[in-house]
């Protein structure tokens, strides 16, 4: 948080988000970090990004309703990320739901110098 208010990047921690089934509030969501009210930055320290997270990351972003997720894994020496984007798309007039995903495993961390 301090490194994106630094660089006035705007951004919300653990904002929260009702889940509700058929009008009845059944939960809450409340994701890490939303960037830019645009981006789901989602934070793990886990062995690798596998199907379980992409998953979470969908669902994060069906109800949030947003179409970016970033998923960001700390656990190993080089940092570990992924980027999803929920698609709609028509076919035959109706409306269906899609993702892409880009992925980049063993990436090395850049970090750079404000001075």
């Amino acid at each position: 948080m301090i490194e994106f208010g630094l660089r006035k990047i705007p951004c919300q921690q653990q904002k929260s988000f009702n889940l509700s089934y058929k009008g009845c509030k059944v939960g809450e969501f409340i994701p890490d970090l939303i960037v830019f009210d645009a981006v789901i930055v989602d934070t793990k320290t886990i062995d690798r990004i596998t199907d379980l997270e992409r998953g979470q990351m969908l669902n994060y972003l069906r109800i949030t309703k947003l179409r970016v997720g970033v998923m960001l894994n700390f656990k190993n020496p080089k940092l570990e990320w992924e980027r999803l984007v929920l698609l709609f798309v028509s076919i035959s007039g109706k409306k269906h739901e899609s993702f892409h995903p880009c992925r980049m495993r063993q990436r090395p961390a850049r970090l750079t110098s404000t001075k």
